[in-house]
């Protein structure tokens, strides 16, 4: 028993010992092993303020020169160049995206804003066919078409693109006509800008030409443009003379019931700022040189602005012309946020040559648009006079109605046969309104336009404003920037002076009644309206009625 008990005594005490070692040496081992730090994320950083841009879009109608040789207006041209350039460097924009600088006039108005601090300049479109995609035309017949981006901060990248389609037996088929599009950064931040011109309506046959269906091809161009070289979601900003209807394309709505300014939406899928609110862009009543290009009673608004991407707008201002207008277009000023982002807002991986028509679809283009072209000439001719014949027949056949007979003079009233039909009963004529005093909102021009006919803007239910409104430099100097947030306020009256001759529209998430357009008279400013983008004036009620002739886009 002894011996056992020995022997247990003794693997007791081992293994006592043992566990003791294995205590005492586990920290030691423990402390050679490095034990990691404790990492904490920092903080986000909150995000940086958005960049604010001011763009100005203004079509500076000047035209080429063989133009101003044929209509003699070369001199009038001349001497606009330095209120244009004036006026233009007043506004105080950061960019300008301009048309109709062609000519020599163009060239000075462009090297004036050079030494105003305009610095940074792209090439007018097309003014040399190198580089530039589309179908470009080096042509001796063949003018640059007009457009051009000009900026106070670096441009970093600039693209040019000149519309394949186009209006065949038309002064644009000769000028190479489309969209310039620069990459410039402000504040550390780079944005898009594009200006552009679409086809206007002088052509040898409006409706033969269907220049409204050819400005939906070129907004699909443009769209497919601005997508070659810009990244998804890269913040651009559009401005330009799109040349379309914006009250009277109320009344000519497509099959979609889209108007001609939705559809110019849907088309180029450009994000524009309706201008339903503000003044009109190209308005005979307000700019004489409107009114003296033969366009008597012609209203409507042609030009806007707009973004894709992370460009916003926060409000738009439309500057009315005064006694002496240095264009027939009126300025569209927009005022945006560009929404500060990492990585690049170029695209890669795609070949911009695939924008290019081959010779032979170009050459197919022109004849087979030419030939079409004339075809419906011809038909509408026949047409028409078919309809006129339609008409006489119709008034010859048509049935005699009652005589009347002219009532004495101091009579109440006017005779009338039916008298001899036996009921004894003398009908009295009204006296008949005064040429010209039927409202344009009333029966007698609730038909709108003849069928093929282009309807016409008629004048808002407001008071129009008045053609000695304050020159544009009058307006930028006295209308203060609004607050960076909050809805519009109105601008101070001025009952000495009409200074501001313009309305502020600001971009609303939420929406709002119905807004008249607001058109300032010569004695009082224009109010600041708050508004949403799908706002519409008064005057879009009867854009399709009124009884002054229709007058062509430019």
């Amino acid at each position: 028993m002894a011996r056992r008990g020995g022997l247990g005594a003794t693997a007791v005490a081992v293994m006592a010992v043992a566990g003791i070692s294995a205590m005492t040496a586990a920290p030691a081992a423990a402390a050679t092993t490095a034990v990691p730090p404790v990492v904490r994320p920092a903080p986000a950083p909150a995000p940086a303020a958005p960049v604010e841009v001011k763009v100005q879009a203004w079509n500076m109608y000047q035209l080429p020169n063989i133009l101003n040789a044929v209509s003699g207006t070369q001199a009038d041209s001349d001497a606009r160049v330095r209120a244009s350039v004036d006026q233009l460097a007043a506004s105080g924009a950061d960019v300008l995206l301009l048309s109709e600088v062609n000519g020599t006039a163009g060239r000075a108005i462009l090297d004036g804003l050079r030494e105003q601090g305009y610095t940074y300049q792209t090439p007018r479109l097309g003014e040399s066919c190198a580089g530039v995609f589309g179908a470009c035309s080096d042509a001796l017949w063949s003018v640059n078409g007009g457009v051009a981006v000009v900026s106070k901060y670096p441009i970093a990248q600039s693209e040019q693109y000149v519309y394949t389609n186009y209006a065949p037996l038309a002064p644009d088929m000769f000028a190479n006509k489309g969209a310039v599009m620069a990459r410039i950064e402000k504040d550390g931040q780079e944005f898009w800008v594009v200006a552009m011109h679409t086809q206007a309506d002088d052509t040898i046959n409006d409706r033969a030409s269907r220049t409204h269906d050819i400005r939906m091809k070129q907004a699909a161009e443009l769209r497919r443009f601005v997508d070659t070289f810009a990244a998804d979601g890269a913040p651009v900003i559009y401005g330009g003379d799109f040349n379309t209807e914006y009250f009277a394309g109320k009344g000519r709505p497509d099959a979609q019931g889209l108007t001609e300014f939705q559809q110019l939406i849907a088309r180029s899928g450009i994000d524009l700022f309706d201008p339903g609110a503000l003044p009109f862009t190209y308005d005979s009543v307000t700019n004489t040189l409107v009114a003296q290009q033969g366009y008597t009673g012609y209203r409507d608004t042609l030009d806007y602005v707009g973004t894709t991407g992370g460009a916003k707008v926060r409000w738009v201002q439309i500057p009315v012309a005064g006694a002496d207008p240095v264009s027939d277009h009126e300025p569209v000023i927009g005022y945006f946020e560009i929404t500060r982002a990492d990585g690049s807002i170029v695209r890669t991986g795609v070949d911009p040559r695939a924008l290019n028509p081959s010779a032979v679809e170009r050459a197919v283009y022109f004849v087979q648009n030419s030939l079409e072209t004339a075809v419906r000439i011809v038909l509408i001719a026949v047409e028409d006079a078919i309809a006129q014949v339609q008409k006489v027949v119709a008034d010859v056949l048509r049935p005699a109605g009652p005589t009347v007979t002219a009532a004495p003079a101091g009579t109440a009233g006017v005779a009338s046969s039916d008298a001899a039909s036996g009921d004894g009963a003398a009908r009295t004529a009204e006296p008949a309104a005064p040429a010209g005093s039927s409202s344009a909102f009333g029966a007698d021009d609730a038909a709108g336009p003849s069928s093929g006919a282009r309807p016409v803007s008629v004048e808002p239910a407001t008071t129009p404003v008045s053609a000695t409104s304050a020159p544009l430099d009058a307006v930028w100097a006295s209308t203060p920037e609004p607050a960076p947030s909050g809805p519009a306020t109105p601008a101070p009256a001025s009952p000495a002076s009409p200074t501001d001759a313009s309305t502020v529209v600001e971009a609303s998430g939420t929406s709002a009644p119905e807004t008249p357009r607001s058109e300032p008279t010569p004695t009082e400013s224009a109010p600041a309206v708050e508004s949403t983008p799908t706002v519409e004036s008064a005057a879009a009620q009867g854009a399709d009625e009124g009884g002054v002739e229709a007058a062509p886009a430019r």
